[in-house]
């Protein structure tokens, strides 16, 4: 009896011991001065993300079409409905940069209450006109996106525009700007962008969880739309998408990463590792010099200068930072990207097959060529809103051989 008593009662300390280490690990639970300076430290870093000083000489232009009486621009079509470059979100585009210049010390308009006044007007008039594209993309990310980096600027200014104002202007974000979790892959992430802009300037916790938990979430294998177990990119169904949407997903992801950087809301290990293999393995891969190969860029192929992406060093650069044990790889890609060494720089030869997506690339210190088809087990390339309509053969085979990495550049548009 004594030897049970003193059994249970080892067990019963073990227990203890190990149930008050687990919750030492856990994070302790944010007090609301916590929670107010996460939100503060996310949105400083959302604005340094975006800081701009916009040319004077553009503000006066912009300027010269402005209606003082209703806050609209005489030259901007606010009923059109166009798919594509849709008319009225140069009004947004050019609050924005108000609201910049407004906010930023050295900038001539900087503090200038005129300029504020015609920003709040500005956004009142948007309000009330509230005009709607046919494409989705504008509704749901460009404006909502755009709103939300503006309201988090307009915060550092001398004035404040009206609470009401940025409070309706945000429920009608909420509204109208879709839900992340309704979507997949980069269009999730982009929606997700958008909450996280919200969340901060509302202080939802509930909000900012969900869509940080939208943006992470996608970075799984999958064998629907994402990160494909071959090391590819699929979007809009079966659909070879390394470019295109595969920008636009590590855009947003690689942005939100440096957002939560050093923070309880931290992109997990697991994942940032899955990024990494997708990007050095494949997404780099597939650019020689500063220029994607074409056949991966889905109906963006169409696109002017489309194939430049020296615009990516930026997203190597945000990885070099969050996985710091590729770093050099990294700064060799930026450096291949910037044009600041040959396209053969730092190459090393590889050869890979991606059996889901039916591609093949090889790599080579003095070129690169890869092989595009299409079967059973995948999709054509798409056309939609009125571009990409002459590929439907491409899917049927084609291939890159490139040396330079320019040498489709601006052929297909």
């Amino acid at each position: 009896m004594k030897n049970r008593i003193l059994t249970f009662a080892i067990l019963l300390l073990a227990w203890l011991a190990t149930n008050s280490q687990l919750r030492a690990q856990q994070p302790a639970p944010a007090d609301s001065s916590q929670r107010n300076n996460e939100y503060q430290v996310l949105m400083e870093k959302i604005r340094q993300d975006f800081a701009i000083n916009p040319p004077a000489k553009e503000t006066e232009e912009a300027l010269k079409t402005y209606n003082e009486a209703d806050g609209s621009f005489t030259d901007v079509d606010y009923a059109s409905i166009q798919r594509t470059n849709w008319p009225p979100l140069l009004h947004i585009d050019r609050l924005y940069d108000f609201a910049f210049a407004y906010t930023t010390p050295g900038n001539s308009y900087y503090g200038n209450e005129a300029l504020f006044d015609k920003i709040v007007k500005g956004l009142e008039y948007w309000y009330d006109r509230n005009p709607w594209c046919h494409n989705w993309w504008y509704n749901q990310i460009a404006e909502p996106q755009r709103l939300g980096i503006m309201l988090i600027q307009l915060r550092t200014g001398k004035k404040q525009i009206p609470a009401e104002l940025e409070t309706k202007t945000l429920d009608r974000v909420r509204k109208d700007g879709g839900h992340p979790a309704k979507w997949t892959g980069a269009n999730r992430t982009d929606i997700a962008l958008h909450w996280i802009y919200r969340a901060c300037l509302t202080q939802n916790e509930e909000d900012l969880a969900l869509a940080l938990d939208n943006v992470y979430n996608p970075i799984v294998y999958t064998t629907k739309e994402g990160f494909q177990h071959d090391n590819s990119y699929f979007q809009h169904g079966r659909q070879l998408y390394i470019g295109g949407y595969g920008d636009e997903i590590l855009k947003g992801i690689t942005q939100v990463a440096m957002y939560t950087r050093g923070t309880r809301f931290a992109i997990p290990e697991e994942k940032l590792a899955l990024l990494s293999k997708f990007m050095r393995e494949t997404y780099y891969a597939t650019i020689r010099g500063r220029h994607m190969l074409f056949d991966v860029l889905g109906r963006g192929v169409s696109r002017p200068k489309i194939t430049d992406k020296s615009q990516t060093a930026l997203f190597a650069r945000r990885m070099a930072q969050l996985d710091t044990v590729h770093a050099t790889e990294y700064e060799a890609i930026i450096a291949r990207l910037e044009g600041k060494e040959p396209a053969a720089y730092a190459l090393a030869p590889k050869h890979t097959h991606y059996y889901r997506a039916d591609y093949t690339l090889h790599v080579r210190p003095h070129y690169t060529f890869d092989v595009r088809m299409v079967s059973t087990r995948t999709a054509r390339c798409e056309y939609g809103n009125g571009e990409n309509l002459k590929t439907y053969f491409m899917s049927d085979g084609c291939t890159n051989i490139t040396t330079t990495g320019d040498e489709y550049f601006n052929i297909f548009p």
